[in-house]
């Protein structure tokens, strides 16, 4: 396997897309996460949040046009919109904690 298709593999590995909704960035994931990496979340991404905490959570009502992603398990968060290297650490994280061998 090429050195880009083992990334994309790994990048989709528990992440699975983001949507925002309103002022809402939830992240659907294919594994959901424990209580504790919940709380490792909130504890090491605190900075990219206006306010609030990352939480669990089930699909949004506005989430239409995403049936077919309705069964999923989400991340709740007010993002920041800037820190999205910050962003991108924390799905790495999700990926290593959830990812082929979770």
């Amino acid at each position: 396997m090429g050195t880009a298709v083992a990334e994309i593999i790994d990048f989709y590995s528990a992440y699975n897309s983001m949507r925002y909704v309103r002022d809402q960035l939830i992240l659907r994931l294919n594994r959901e996460p424990s209580d504790e990496l919940v709380e490792r979340l909130n504890a090491e991404f605190a900075d990219i949040l206006v306010s609030g905490r990352i939480v669990r959570g089930t699909v949004h009502r506005l989430e239409t046009d995403d049936e077919h992603l309705k069964h999923l398990p989400r991340l709740i968060m007010h993002f920041n919109r800037r820190n999205f290297g910050r962003l991108r650490q924390m799905i790495d994280l999700l990926n290593r904690e959830l990812g082929h061998s979770a």
